[in-house]
């Protein structure tokens, strides 16, 4: 969830800023400056808080101030952020849909590879595991016949019309499912709604094979074509499926751990803090003098902030290899910090977004609005406890199976 948030928060920030420290101009005020640059925030804040109409400038000083209090100096984390971030210098990072997916990139980028004969031989190795995968996963391969339902049973009725009619509304929706991208589980929800709309009367459940039978090769001929195929792996993060992309998040960490240990983590109530600052950095937008870094600063306090509780996922020390990340991670951060995390989401969509007057976050509207519409207000404990499960099944099965 961070990964799809910092991408073009991380873009917004690291436009570009080399000051080292605050700057004096001929309609600053001296004595605020200096007291910035030697770290006295605190009188900053004292001085400037229950002023009435402050001036812009006085407004950035006090958005400033309130930001170093909350543990980040965004002047010393430019120059941070702006070292190789993910191998890749920040700066550069133009085409987003490039960073989606390293794996297909890698794929495809690879000289001398002919794309025929790499698929030729992921379809020979399908083929070598074809029937440990069907074993594996029991499924049922084979369609029933009115006379397989029975199962040698002449008390169980089976009227030839209704399993026409069943075998007719099936093969159409799994035509239909197979037509569209989507991800194995998807689908497989998508089916499970047949259940209840067609096997739920009198003596539907004699029908049950049928409806298994479909549902099994809904999902075999999903795994194959997801091999075979990967690039018609669809997800919710634009194309990828979700297991790609947990390792594409992974690894894009291992990879920035010099650069995340260099931010700081931050106590509750250094977060509020940011709050503040973010507020009042919200005010600059529509100054033209102030806008600019204005932006940059938001969007950098939106991102550290964010990384802060990211960071605490992982016990850096442990990690070796990037098979220990993948196996220390704890997400019981992620969902305890839910509630901060949306309001950086929202906040970055309501400030940046919702007046479509920046430019360079124009072409991620659609994708910033999709994603504050999947976040509910609050977690439920079946979605929490989902979450927890899903991540630690995803450890036990990479971690410890050999």
């Amino acid at each position: 969830m961070l990964y799809r948030v910092l991408t073009p928060v991380l873009i917004f920030a690291l436009l570009g800023c080399n000051s080292k420290e605050y700057k004096k101009s001929e309609n600053s005020n001296v004595e605020l400056v200096e007291k910035l640059n030697s770290g006295k925030s605190e009188a900053v804040i004292q001085e400037l808080r229950g002023r009435r109409n402050l001036s812009s400038r006085e407004r950035y000083y006090l958005a400033s101030a309130y930001s170093s209090e909350g543990g980040i100096d965004v002047l010393s984390l430019y120059s941070v952020l702006e070292l190789q971030l993910f191998r890749k210098n920040a700066l550069e990072w133009t085409d987003l849909s490039k960073e989606k997916n390293p794996y297909l990139r890698f794929m495809s980028a690879q000289e001398g590879v002919d794309p025929a004969i790499r698929k030729k031989k992921r379809e020979e190795r399908w083929k070598t595991y074809e029937a440990r995968i069907i074993e594996q996963n029991d499924f049922i391969l084979s369609k029933p016949t009115p006379e397989d339902l029975k199962q040698g049973n002449q008390y169980v009725e089976i009227d030839p019309a209704r399993y026409l009619e069943l075998d007719t509304i099936f093969a159409a929706k799994k035509e239909e499912l197979m037509k569209q991208p989507s991800t194995l589980d998807d689908r497989t929800q998508a089916w499970e709604v047949l259940y209840e709309e067609h096997l739920m009367g009198p003596n539907s459940w004699n029908y049950m094979g049928l409806f298994d039978y479909y549902r099994d090769t809904i999902r075999f001929e999903t795994m194959k074509d997801h091999y075979i195929n990967p690039e018609n792996a669809a997800g919710i993060f634009g194309g990828v499926a979700w297991q790609m992309m947990y390792m594409n998040i992974l690894w894009n960490t291992y990879e920035s751990i010099p650069i995340i240990r260099q931010l700081p983590s931050l106590s509750d109530e250094q977060q509020e803090t940011v709050t503040l600052a973010l507020t009042e950095y919200s005010k600059l937008i529509h100054d033209p003098e102030f806008r600019d870094v204005a932006i940059k600063n938001m969007a950098l306090l939106v991102a550290v902030s964010l990384l802060s509780i990211y960071k605490e996922s992982f016990d850096f020390d442990e990690v070796e290899n990037a098979q220990d990340l993948i196996c220390s991670f704890e997400p019981d951060s992620l969902v305890s910090n839910y509630g901060l995390i949306r309001q950086r989401v929202l906040f970055l969509g309501d400030t940046l977004v919702k007046d479509g007057t920046l430019e360079e976050v124009n072409k991620y509207k659609a994708q910033i609005e999709a994603f504050k519409a999947e976040l509910p207000e609050n977690l439920t404990e079946e979605q929490k406890n989902n979450y927890l499960t899903g991540v630690e099944t995803f450890r036990l099965r990479s971690c410890f199976s050999n």
